[in-house]
């Protein structure tokens, strides 16, 4: 008896229950369905962007670089190039020239009207010009003293150009450090002391008007004066003679006279700068000024006068200097 086609499951060559499938090249009956949630998605028009980095893209840097970057609150920071570099040369010149007159108007001052006029020209720029030509100017001076005068005092007081330059180095910095030393000195007593009030750079600025000219000028009678007490010195020496009074009273006296100017135009300055009275301005000055003084004082006359007067009681007559 024979079976239907497809009856024998065993037979290759009859068709399987259901036909054959569907050739896999051929769109499915009623065209391909969209895929479930999730599934896989067409790429989209110009293709799939990178992802972007964790944190996100960074904003490309301009040309040149960023700059400073502007400080909380919204302002630009400060920026220093070369135009301020310029503007600041201009303004040092423009001190520079005007330095002279200021100097004799602050020299010829009765009153504290000049130095109170002053406060308002107060800047850096001008500060640091004065201070400068105080330093170089005092350091020449001791350079041509270092290398002609004292060379002529005998191989021992011969001198190099080294040391001519180590005495203009020493200058400029002592000249920065000196006006540093008075004028945090009078800020100290004066605010913290006296309880006025007053802006730094404008006392440090109208103080260098006459500590200025009055430093250079003591430089060059104090080298004068210098010379002349070593050459008595030397004389008294192979002679025999005692002279160191007059050695000390030929160094100690440019030290005192400087100081008592400078306790002069000091107490001008704490008038028209810290607005005291006479009494208090009177007090800034010894507590400011008083110690130098002092000392000044006590080596022209003090130390000098004794070494005269032990020179009159024990040098003719013998006494200790025979012991």
């Amino acid at each position: 008896m024979s079976q239907g086609y497809g009856s024998n499951p065993n037979d290759p060559n009859q068709q399987p229950q259901g036909g054959y499938p569907n050739d896999p090249n051929q769109p499915p009956a009623g065209g391909y369905q969209a895929p479930a949630s999730g599934g896989y998605q067409p790429p989209p028009a110009g293709g799939y962007q990178p992802q972007p980095p964790q944190g996100g893209y960074q904003q490309q840097p301009p040309a040149g670089g960023y700059g400073q970057q502007p400080p909380q609150g919204g302002q630009p920071a400060p920026s220093f190039n070369q135009a301020d570099m310029q503007k600041m040369m201009q303004q040092g010149r423009a001190d520079l020239a005007t330095l002279p007159s200021k100097w004799m108007q602050a020299l010829a001052s009765r009153t504290p009207a000049f130095f109170d006029k002053e406060q308002a020209n107060a800047n850096p720029v001008a500060l640091v010009t004065n201070l400068l030509v105080e330093g170089v100017v005092s350091g020449i001076i001791a350079f041509l003293f270092l290398i002609i005068l004292f060379g002529s005092l005998g191989p021992g007081f011969s001198y190099g150009v080294g040391d001519g330059i180590s005495a203009l180095i020493n200058s400029i910095w002592a000249a920065f450090l000196q006006l540093a030393v008075g004028a945090g000195l009078a800020y100290l007593f004066g605010v913290y002391v006296f309880h006025g009030k007053v802006d730094f750079l404008r006392l440090a600025y109208v103080m260098s008007l006459y500590a200025v000219p009055l430093g250079i000028l003591y430089t060059l009678i104090h080298w004068i004066f210098l010379r002349i007490a070593i050459g008595s010195l030397i004389s008294s020496l192979t002679s025999g003679s005692d002279s160191l009074f007059l050695y000390h009273l030929l160094i100690g006296l440019p030290a005192l006279i400087f100081w008592l100017a400078v306790a002069w135009f000091f107490y001008l300055v704490v008038q028209a700068v810290f607005k005291f009275n006479q009494q208090n301005s009177m007090y800034m000055v010894a507590a400011v000024v008083g110690l130098p003084l002092l000392a000044s004082l006590l080596s022209t006359f003090g130390l000098g006068w004794f070494n005269f007067l032990n020179g009159l009681m024990y040098g003719p007559f013998g006494g200790l200097n025979s012991l």
